[in-house]
């Protein structure tokens, strides 16, 4: 770690343009300690910036973590996706069968024929003529 006297003269060299890169990590490192000189703490923020900007474009993770990553990722999609259509597959062949057919008075119908016919008649049995919808929608005293 530099000392205060050291760090001064690095401090002149370096707005000089005359220090090298270990130089200026050495100051960046100084400037880093939680207690300062008052008249450095002015500089911090300088050598602040210069740290964050190192570690900026500081190497990422290795390649190789990275394929790993996207392999495991694109592994799990797939996955994913098989069970999705799976469960979709499963579903409509389950309810498939049961949606061809229909209850009737507790009797279950698969013939769509039959089906018809016997919505034909309920409905039939609960429809009103148009003289009953009429008589229906005036009001007592007009009847």
């Amino acid at each position: 770690m530099l000392k205060e006297k050291q760090a001064r003269e690095l401090l002149d060299k370096y707005f000089e343009g005359e220090t090298s890169c270990a130089e200026e990590q050495q100051l960046r490192s100084f400037f880093t300690q939680a207690r300062l000189p008052e008249d450095l703490v002015d500089y911090r923020p300088i050598f602040g910036y210069l740290d964050e900007e190192s570690r900026k474009t500081a190497p990422r993770k290795s390649s190789k973590a990275v394929r790993i990553r996207f392999v495991y990722y694109a592994v799990s999609g797939v996955a994913a996706s098989i069970l999705i259509l799976l469960g979709i597959f499963t579903f409509n062949r389950h309810t498939g069968q049961e949606m061809n057919s229909a209850y009737i008075n507790g009797e279950k119908y698969t013939d769509i024929q039959i089906v018809h016919q016997q919505a034909r008649a309920a409905l039939a049995e609960v429809s009103f003529s148009q003289e009953d919808i009429a008589d229906e929608m005036l009001p007592d005293e007009i009847k």
